[in-house]
């Protein structure tokens, strides 16, 4: 029967009850009229037994999908008098925890299995039964990030947390390269905070690192150098090719500048602009026509020579940038840096300064960079790839959630949301 599958799910067997039925129910809900058997309970003053009932209370609950089922309990509960100290006190009630926090396991458990599909603290609330209040409460007093061991690859990445905190707008995910396990989040991406957390790690576990990858930022590089002795530091590709990337749109931007913006060459170099920052591919390209300047059909490649065509500055910055776009993937780590040497060389002999400047750095991050083509794990080249995706995730909650401006509950937010083990209760 329902009713007694619906009782099993909080612990109670029907043996511990006077009297239970069902109310009324559908196909959806169920409510049930519960009593349990007298039995002597311990006062909790002076600890005699008495069987001794004063009066009873009677209590309402409602919980959400229990077995399926939306469940609305009436529970009459009993409140025993001490002979001895005249004490009184309730009977143990299965259906909360018996602390000063009311609510039962079960429900803390659907508060914590809510919050970790990703949804907002008040559709949480809603879908549990609950208030705002609790469910905060479940989550600070309920759910304890899992401590997890530094394996082989780390790697680390920022996302912005609090726009509003000027110490830590930005945050700090690390997650384990091979599983996807996330490790940490710290607070800040800046240097006291990074420095606080590594220090916090056992030695041992520092010195298991042995590649650590990363984005372009020297705080991190710094910390690696000094917590993580044996780590191996590796630029993640798309941070160091976003720097020639980044110069092309530099120059296209100058050029479509010094034409008004009612323009046609303004707005081809506006609308069109992915063309000519992207990977070019002239299988895709050169499969669909676009209608520029009146009744002139154009594909995509077309186009690409139109603009170019415009002015020397953006076809050198194009040819330069995409050059290296469309090889670099193609060497083994020898080979790699031999040919970002000549990459360099390229830039700095360039006549436009944004890729001088791209040299530049290029050439601060040289060894990191090369460092990326360096094949350890399955044949997997190292990359940022795994942490980016959780990055986006963050986004999308703290979208839904309108900001989180608490960092420990966007931290256990996030860990609840990607540890595939489920809920790690206290």
């Amino acid at each position: 029967m329902k009713d007694i599958s619906i009782l099993a799910c909080f612990g109670i067997n029907t043996d511990e009850l006077e009297n239970y039925s069902i109310e009324d129910g559908d196909q959806t809900s169920i409510t049930l009229s519960v009593s349990k058997r007298k039995i002597p309970h311990p006062c909790p003053e002076c600890g005699t037994l008495t069987s001794r009932v004063k009066d009873y209370k009677n209590k309402t609950y409602f919980f959400r999908n229990i077995n399926g089922y939306d469940v609305k309990v009436f529970f009459h509960q009993r409140r025993y008098l001490c002979p001895i100290c005249n004490k009184t006190f309730l009977e143990i009630n299965p259906f909360i925890n018996n602390t000063n926090y009311k609510l039962s396991g079960l429900k803390v458990f659907t508060v914590l299995a809510r919050l970790k599909e990703g949804l907002s603290l008040k559709l949480t609330a809603d879908y549990s039964g609950v208030s705002t209040t609790s469910v905060i409460k479940v989550l600070e007093k309920y759910y304890t990030p899992p401590r997890r061991k530094f394996p082989k690859i780390i790697c680390i990445d920022e996302f912005l947390s609090f726009n509003s905190d000027s110490k830590a707008r930005y945050s700090c995910l690390i997650i384990n390269f091979e599983s996807g396990n996330i490790i940490d989040v710290i607070r800040s991406r800046k240097t006291p905070f990074l420095n606080k957390f590594f220090a916090n790690v056992p030695l041992e576990q520092r010195r298991n690192v042995e590649y650590l990858i990363m984005d372009m930022y020297r705080p991190y590089k710094d910390a690696a150098k000094y917590y993580l002795p044996n780590a191996t530091v590796v630029i993640d590709p798309f941070h160091f090719v976003r720097y020639s990337v980044d110069a092309i749109d530099s120059i296209r931007i100058q050029v479509m500048n010094r034409y008004d913006e009612t323009h046609e060459i303004y707005k081809m170099l506006k609308k069109y602009r992915n063309l000519l920052l992207m990977k070019y591919d002239g299988n895709v390209y050169d499969k669909k026509k676009i209608k520029i300047l009146g009744e002139v059909w154009k594909s995509d490649s077309q186009l690409i020579e139109l603009m170019l065509s415009y002015s020397e500055e953006l076809k050198e910055a194009y040819e330069l940038g995409h050059n290296f776009l469309k090889t670099y993937e193609s060497f083994d780590y020898l080979g790699f840096k031999e040919y970002m040497k000549e990459i360099i060389n390229k830039y700095e002999n360039s006549s436009l300064e944004v890729f001088k400047s791209v040299a530049t750095t290029y050439s601060n991050w040289y060894e990191e960079i090369c460092n990326s083509r360096l094949s350890t794990f399955k044949n997997r080249n190292l990359s940022n790839g795994p942490i980016e995706g959780r990055n986006n995730k963050i986004k999308v909650l703290k979208r839904i959630s309108y900001g989180l401006t608490n960092f420990e509950h966007l931290r256990k937010r996030i860990f609840l949301i990607f540890d595939n083990k489920g809920p790690h209760k206290k």
